[in-house]
């Protein structure tokens, strides 16, 4: 089948043909079917949305006006509670400083009365032949470091821990040493970390043997080599008079800057005077910081007013005046007023009095105070000598 192609004179006949279109409505009525499409279609009323509304906001008013009243409540209760609370807080608080006013002084007044005789002088910086201490621990002569010099400490070993690891008490220091140095909680003490000490130590009929590693660091600074050197008088200058120092061929060790040690080192100890220093913690100890040794104490005592560097503190406060008398085995000091409890704080008159103990000692003379209250502090006496200084007990567990 194939498709015509009409023309535009086709097209023509064919509408012409067509009947003729017409309308058999009036105007009115097609007048009205129009404005009926033009208007908006009317929405259905609901007579009952204003009841609605009203009793809804009625609702919310009420649940408004009851959750304010609570509040109200729960404030006034609230203020009451904390005007309670705070009455409680200041009642404690009163009670609380109270309490630490009177604990303060009892420590005062138990620092003034340190050292009684057959008390343990844990709590002081000196330790005496007749300290409790020793009847159940023994002395190791120790050393820690702070602040690139070494401060002479009396460690006390459990007698307990020494016969289970060694079946006797009779132990040379050295093998304490060797035993326990590595146990010492030097960092949690306020110090830093020294101990054990590198190399090998020997004891041999010369003398202390050191053997050290070729990369050991105790000569790399005039610091590091005064800590290390003064450490090994602290801690075995009792035992032994002298150290040889060798190299790993067994050769004597060649120091930097010095050269070899050919000659052995010197271990004895001076006549020093203790100054004080606090450590990382805080706390004060008894430091010859110079390592300077007087010939007498009365000559000490500029250290001990004017110490020579400023890292540690006078031993000797600037207001206390006195006198000084000295023989061969005395010292005898006579303060110009009476030296008493309200002279000076109770900690700083311990040390003070401690400090010029421990340097009368290391002298090998027995301290005498005259013109002061000796209720404060009992001196030892002539049978008593001071066989430590900055005592500290060794935690073994």
């Amino acid at each position: 089948m194939t498709k015509k192609k009409y023309t535009d004179h086709d097209i023509e006949q064919l509408l012409h043909q067509m009947p003729p279109l017409s309308d058999q409505r009036s105007k009115e009525e097609m007048l009205k079917k129009l404005k009926q499409q033009t208007e908006p279609p009317r929405k259905k009323s609901k007579p009952w949305l204003p009841a609605v509304i009203s009793v809804s906001a009625l609702f919310v008013l009420v649940l408004f006006v009851q959750s304010m009243m609570g509040t109200i409540t729960h404030d006034e209760a609230a203020t009451e509670s904390m005007a309670v609370d705070e009455g409680t807080a200041d009642q404690a608080m009163s009670e609380a400083e109270d309490s630490a006013e009177s604990a303060a002084q009892e420590t005062e007044q138990a620092d003034m009365s340190i050292m009684g005789k057959g008390e343990s002088s844990l709590h002081s910086r000196i330790l005496l032949s007749s300290d409790p201490l020793l009847d159940t621990h023994t002395l190791l002569p120790f050393a820690m470091d702070y602040n690139a010099y070494a401060i002479p400490i009396s460690l006390l070993i459990p007698n307990e821990r020494i016969e289970q690891d060694f079946g006797t008490l009779s132990v040379s220091n050295l093998d304490l040493y060797k035993t326990y140095a590595s146990l010492v909680d030097e960092e949690g003490l306020g110090f830093s970390e020294t101990h054990p000490l590198l190399g090998e130590y020997e004891a041999t009929e010369e003398g202390l043997q050191i053997t050290l590693p070729d990369d050991h660091p105790y000569d790399m600074a005039s610091a590091t080599m005064g800590v290390y050197m003064n450490t090994l008088k602290d801690v075995f200058g009792t035992e032994f008079d002298q150290a040889y120092l060798l190299n790993e061929a067994g050769e004597p060790l060649d120091w930097d800057q010095v050269g070899p040690l050919v000659e052995p080192v010197d271990l004895s100890q001076g006549n020093y005077a203790f100054n004080i220093s606090q450590n990382a913690l805080g706390e004060s100890y008894l430091v010859p910081y110079s390592r300077t040794s007087y010939p007498n104490f009365e000559a000490a005592l500029h250290e001990l007013t004017a110490p020579e560097y400023n890292v540690v503190d006078p031993a000797i406060p600037q207001n206390v005046e006195f006198t000084v008398e000295e023989t061969d085995t005395q010292v005898v000091v006579t303060f110009a007023e009476t030296l008493n409890s309200e002279s000076l704080t109770g900690y700083s008159l311990q040390l003070f009095i401690e400090s010029m103990l421990a340097t009368a000692a290391q002298m090998d003379k027995q301290l005498i105070l005259e013109n002061w209250d000796e209720t404060i502090y009992s001196l030892p006496n002539e049978s008593d000598s001071i066989v430590g200084i900055n005592p500290i007990i060794l935690a073994t567990e």
